[in-house]
C-alpha cells in the first residue's frame, strides 16, 4: 500500500505526517476519501515539481526517527563518537553522561526529543498540507452562498469618451503604488509545498504590480526553520507585501515580538485574521476567542507598521466594522462568503463527532458584496474585497460597492496548479481585461472613478443592506 507523503526537509527542519500500519489519526472515511481524491490530482503534477512522491504507508516514522537520531548526535552523545563531555537529566557536573544510558533510555530521550521538537511543527504542518490539497481540488466551495456580487449591475454607459488604453488601472494602497488593484490573497506557509507557491505567485505579483499576501505565519511561532517557505521577498522586492498571524496568537504575544514575526518575511503591513467559524470546526482548533478587539487595538497603537484586520471566508458586519473603527482600525480585508468554505475544509478534516457542526455552518457568513458595502459605510481607509472574487468584472462590482482593491486566492492557486506560471499569467491577463472592459463600459477611467459610477443593487443583497 502507497501513500502520498510531502517531501519533507524544511532546511534541515521536518515536516512530519505520521502514518503507521495504515491508520490514520483525527481522519475519518470522508475525511480520507476527500484528501484522497485531491492527492491524486496533485500526484499527477508531480513533474511540475511541487515535492509529491510515494512512500510505503509503515516506513515515515522509523525513516525520521532515524534523521532525527542523526540531527541530535551532537546534543545526545557529543559532537564526535569518543566525546564524554556532554551531560544529561539536567546534571551540570559529574555522572549521569549520555553514554551511562541505556539503549532503552537512550531510544526514550531521542523519542521524546523529537515529538517536543517535531510535534507542534507536525500538527500544523500537516494541517497546511491538508488545506492545499483540499483548496486546489477538493469540494469545498460554499454550497448555497454566494458572494453576491452577481446583484450588482454596473450601469451601461453608450457614450463613454474614453478610448481602451486610457483606461489606467493603477491606485496607491498602503503607501505603494500599484499597477492594478488588486491581490493575491494569503492561503499558505509552513509546509514545503508552500515554499513554492508562495514563490511562485509573489514572483507574478512583483511582475505585475500587485500586492501579495502571505497565509498564517503561525507555524513560525513554532519552528522558525519554517521561514523558508514564507521568504519570498527575494522574489518581490517592491510589491506590497502583507504579513498574516491570527488574533488569538497575536493576543498571547507582545507587540515587539509581533513586529518581530513581520519583519522576519519583510512584509510591509500586517494582517491579523479572525476566523472563529473554523477554529470551532478544527478538531484543534481555538475555542476562546475574548480579548480580540483589545489586541487589535493594542497593535494598532503599538505596532508601527500597516495594520490590515482580515476574516477568513465569514467576512466583516456593520457592527464589527464599527468597533473596529472605534479601535483605530484603517485598513479591512472582509474575505466574504462565497467562495472557499474553510469551515467546509475543515469538515472535511473532521473526526465523526465533530463533522456534522461543520456541515451545520458550512455556509455560515456573510457575503463579500454585504460585507464589502457595509464597511464602506464605515470610512475605512483601505478595503480588500476577497471571498469567491474570481474575475475581472467581480472585482469591478466589488469596487463599485466601495472596495479598494480585489484580491483572488484560490482561483489563482488553481490557475497555477494547473497551468503552472504561463497558465497563472493568462488567468490575470483575463482577469485585467475584464476590469479594464467594465470600467470603460461605466464609464470609468481609474479605480477611484469607479466607485462612483451609478450601479443597481438587486436580489438579496438589497436585504442584507436595508436590514443591516
Amino acid at each position: 500500500m502507497q501513500e502520498l507523503e510531502r517531501h519533507a526537509e524544511l532546511d534541515g527542519g521536518l515536516e512530519v505526517r505520521v502514518l503507521v500500519g495504515g491508520a490514520q489519526p483525527r481522519c475519518d472515511e470522508r475525511r480520507t476519501q476527500a484528501l484522497a481524491a485531491a492527492q491524486r490530482q496533485s500526484a499527477q503534477r508531480d513533474q511540475q515539481g511541487l515535492h509529491l512522491r510515494a512512500v510505503p504507508v509503515a516506513e515515515p516514522l522509523a525513516r525520521r526517527q532515524n534523521a532525527l537520531h542523526a540531527r541530535l548526535g551532537a546534543a545526545l552523545h557529543g559532537s564526535n563518537q569518543g566525546q564524554k563531555g556532554v551531560r544529561s537529566r539536567g546534571h551540570a557536573g559529574g555522572g549521569n553522561l549520555i553514554a551511562d544510558f541505556s539503549a532503552d533510555e537512550r531510544r526514550s530521550l531521542v523519542t521524546r526529543r523529537y515529538q517536543a521538537l517535531c510535534g507542534g511543527l507536525a500538527d500544523i504542518s500537516s494541517r497546511k498540507a491538508d488545506h492545499l490539497d483540499l483548496a486546489i481540488s477538493g469540494d469545498v466551495g460554499f454550497r448555497s452562498t454566494t458572494t453576491l456580487l452577481e446583484c450588482v449591475r454596473l450601469v451601461h454607459d453608450a457614450l463613454p469618451e474614453l478610448a481602451y488604453e486610457e483606461i489606467d488601472l493603477s491606485t496607491t494602497v498602503l503607501g505603494k503604488r500599484l499597477r492594478a488593484p488588486l491581490l493575491i490573497a494569503g492561503m499558505t506557509g509552513g509546509t514545503a509545498r508552500a515554499e513554492h507557491i508562495n514563490r511562485e505567485l509573489a514572483a507574478i505579483a512583483e511582475e505585475r504590480g500587485y500586492a501579495f499576501g502571505l497565509g498564517s505565519q503561525r507555524a513560525l511561532l513554532k519552528n522558525r526553520q519554517a521561514l523558508s517557505t514564507y521568504a519570498v521577498r527575494d522574489m518581490a522586492p517592491s510589491a506590497l507585501l502583507l504579513g498574516n498571524l491570527g488574533v488569538v496568537q497575536a493576543g498571547q504575544m507582545s507587540s515587539a515580538e509581533v513586529l518581530e514575526l513581520v519583519q522576519l518575511v519583510g512584509a510591509d503591513a500586517l494582517c491579523v485574521h479572525l476566523n472563529p467559524a473554523m477554529e470551532l470546526v478544527q478538531e484543534e482548533g481555538d475555542r476562546d476567542f475574548r480579548g480580540g478587539l483589545s489586541t487589535i487595538a493594542r497593535l494598532q497603537a503599538e505596532l508601527g507598521l500597516p495594520l490590515v484586520v482580515k476574516e477568513t471566508g465569514c467576512g466583516i458586519s456593520g457592527s464589527v466594522a464599527a468597533r473596529l473603527k472605534g479601535a483605530g482600525v484603517r485598513h479591512v480585508d472582509v474575505s466574504g462568503a462565497g467562495g472557499t468554505s474553510w469551515v467546509g475544509v475543515e469538515t472535511e478534516r473532521a473526526t465523526p463527532a465533530r463533522r456534522p457542526l461543520g456541515e451545520a455552518f458550512w455556509d455560515w457568513g456573510i457575503p463579500t458584496a454585504a460585507s464589502v458595502a457595509l464597511c464602506a459605510r464605515h470610512g475605512f481607509d483601505t478595503i480588500f474585497a476577497t471571498g469567491g472574487v474570481g474575475s475581472g468584472l467581480d472585482v469591478a462590482r466589488a469596487l463599485a460597492l466601495g472596495a479598494h482593491l480585489g484580491g483572488i486566492a484560490r482561483f489563482a492557486l488553481q490557475a497555477l496548479e494547473s497551468g503552472g506560471r504561463d497558465g497563472c499569467l493568462a488567468f490575470f491577463d483575463r482577469i485585467e481585461a475584464e476590469l479594464r472592459t467594465a470600467m470603460l463600459l461605466s464609464g470609468a477611467r481609474t479605480p477611484a472613478e469607479l466607485g462612483r459610477v451609478p450601479r443597481l443593487i438587486t436580489g438579496e443583497l438589497v436585504e442584507w443592506l436595508r436590514q443591516l
